[in-house]
């Protein structure tokens, strides 16, 4: 029988990965007594335990230099290059870092209840294979990948897309070699999982493998020495704090007085159905060509503060940000950043003997400033938002939308170029109308201007872009902006025909649907209908019932619809067919879509079924 045991400290943090390990040395260094608990049986998190053994982009600074520079000495220890940090020598570096500052660490244990003193958290009560443990805390950080803590606490959260569920496509990452001799890793798509079902998780484990096995039968595989033992998730809660940072918010670089650290990153979406996803990820790579645009932006204090719960901090993915913003703050440095500002926050709430919520901020950014994590010409005047032109007469330039404007022509003259989706993006954001410089450039002589002035007033909302639009959609216009999942001209014209509400290619849009061509483009198709619904003259909705039905068909015969990433890929089959049927129900074919919604009942991925689920109606409309 195991008996209660009793820890005492002064600060918790729940969650050994990226962000909490970090959180517990920063900790440490500002003086506290700290204890780690970990579920999983060593630290370290996604670079470590599921095979992301390098960094994509974030923000530097702070104490993950000095952690970076031990796990080099490690590694050189080990004698094996990397192409990014060798996982098992970052793993030993935090633990032995960690040692050093005297943090407490308890591996494999599983928090399984709460401490509370009214609406404050007082610590946990957590099992490991010997004991139970009774830990007691003034301030807990919540590190945990999908903010257990805080959901446990009964904080509010989001989790997944609007339109489905879904959340951002996981992985289970192979670790290679390459012709060199370094280790690195192949990061790729595998599905979308809902990392708090243990059911789900089970899974796609199991798909993961298969995946990697066939890429193998492909006979394309590189050198696989292992695989990674821990799921890499992208995305899971998020919890809603005292400020939720929208994507606005980042892709802007809005200030904030209470700024406490930066972030440095790209709209890091996966999910290629673009059309079961919100409109911001679908106006950045349709009508703006700018996926791989890089942003830094500021994260607010207050993000990290839960709504209700008194001394408890956020520190991972989890923090409070919408799902969009969430695509870009989830880098392995920036977590580590954040990780380090939670800690440093819950320390000076010890010393204090406040609250994390009751801390004078402008002493914390002091203290954030002095260790590196933040720069005071970040809080005088944020970097300047990084639209910035490469070529023409922009070159180089600062633009805001308020004076976005001013430069209306110049921006024109990107139209046809290699930077028009980023001239489309500041005339569509210019604050004072640019319409009296775009409307005359509906009739120039020469395509691209026509098409650049149509995007542009098509984002402001303005009907009369609706001709041009039709134009670049009839003629399949295929130029993208350059960079990774921009989607061809005729897409973003029709994404923009149906944000004005043009009802003029319904029948041609059904006669693609008819056609053969990738998941996310039906995913678009299948949005404009639904968008469009309550327009359907009758002969068109019984049209479109019929080849809603013979798609679900010709997707099911596919067995698998899958988009590629990083070699290896992500079915969207489920998702495109029951979305269909979700559009037949909608359309008043409610036997149909029940019936596709039987098909995927029994599937084995938790969204799906649900969605499925969801779908199964009786005609009459109500839940069987």
């Amino acid at each position: 029988m195991r008996m209660e045991q009793e820890l005492v400290t002064d600060v918790l943090v729940v969650g050994g990965g990226t962000a909490g390990c970090l959180a517990a040395l920063a900790a440490a260094e500002e003086g506290a007594r700290v204890v780690l608990l970990e579920r999983d049986d060593a630290l370290g998190g996604v670079g470590t335990r599921a095979g992301i053994n390098a960094y994509w982009y974030g923000s530097t600074g702070g104490i993950q230099h000095a952690v970076d520079s031990r796990c080099r000495e490690w590694a050189e220890a080990f004698g094996v290059k990397s192409a990014g940090f060798h996982p098992d020598a970052k793993r030993a570096a935090l633990t032995g870092m960690l040692a050093e500052r005297g943090v407490d660490i308890r591996l494999q244990a599983i928090v399984y209840g709460f401490l509370t003193d009214g609406e404050r958290i007082a610590g946990v009560m957590a099992s490991t294979p010997g004991a139970i443990w009774r830990v007691q805390a003034h301030v807990t950080v919540d590190a945990t990948g999908d903010g257990d803590v805080a959901a446990g606490m009964g904080e509010a959260f989001t989790l997944g897309r609007e339109s489905d569920g879904a959340t951002n496509a996981c992985s289970l990452v192979p670790r290679t070699v390459e012709p060199n001799g370094a280790i690195a890793h192949l990061n790729y798509d595998c599905g979308f999982v809902d990392p708090t079902d243990p059911w789900d998780v089970s899974v796609h484990y199991r798909i993961g493998r298969q995946r990697i096995a066939d890429l193998y039968a492909s006979g394309t595989a590189p050198r696989i020495y292992a695989v990674a033992p821990q799921l890499g998730v992208r995305e899971g809660r998020h919890i809603v704090g005292d400020y939720v940072l929208t994507w606005d918010d980042y892709a802007s670089n809005r200030p904030f007085p209470d700024t406490v650290m930066t972030c440095y990153s790209h709209y890091d979406l996966h999910n290629m159905d673009i059309g079961f996803e919100q409109d911001d990820y679908e106006t950045w790579t349709t009508i703006y060509g700018q996926f791989m645009h890089m942003s830094r932006a500021s994260i607010p204090y207050r993000c990290l503060l839960p709504r209700k719960t008194e001394s408890l901090l956020l520190a991972s993915r989890a923090f409070s940000v919408d799902r969009e913003a969430g695509m870009a703050v989830r880098m392995q440095r920036d977590m580590q950043k954040l990780g380090e500002t939670a800690g440093v926050a819950a320390a000076m709430a010890v010393r204090e003997g406040v609250t994390p919520r009751r801390l004078d901020i402008t002493r914390l950014q002091e203290r954030l400033i002095e260790r590196g994590v933040l720069s005071r010409e970040t809080l005088r005047e944020p970097a300047p938002v990084g639209y910035q032109f490469a070529t023409g007469e922009l070159h180089g330039r600062g633009l805001t939308a308020a004076d976005a404007h001013r430069c209306a022509r110049e921006l024109t003259g990107y139209f046809g170029t290699a930077e028009e989706g980023k001239a489309v993006l500041w005339l569509a954001a210019a604050e004072e109308a640019v319409d009296s410089v775009l409307l005359p450039l509906l009739r120039h002589a020469e395509y691209p201007k026509r098409r650049g002035a149509a995007f542009a007033l098509g984002a402001r909302g303005n009907g009369a872009a609706i001709p041009v639009l039709i134009e670049v959609f009839e003629r399949r216009d295929g130029e993208t902006d350059d960079g990774y999942k921009n989607m061809p001209r005729w897409i973003g014209a029709l994404v923009l025909l149906r944000r004005l509400g043009c009802e003029t290619v319904m029948i041609p849009l059904l006669e693609l649907i008819a056609e053969e061509y990738p998941v996310h483009y039906y995913s678009l198709f299948l949005k404009y209908f639904e968008t469009m619904r309550t327009k359907l003259p009758e002969p068109i909705a019984r049209r479109l019932a019929g080849e809603l039905r013979s798609l679900a068909d010709r997707l099911r015969e596919r067995e698998t619809s899958r988009v590629t990433h990083g070699g290896l890929s992500s079915d969207y089959t489920p998702y495109a067919a029951l979305h269909a049927a979700k559009l037949l129900n909608e359309i008043g074919d409610d036997a149909s879509g029940a019936a596709i919604g039987c098909q995927y009942a029994n599937h084995e991925s938790a969204f799906v079924r649900r969605l499925a689920q969801s779908l199964q109606l009786s005609e009459g409309g109500r839940q069987q």
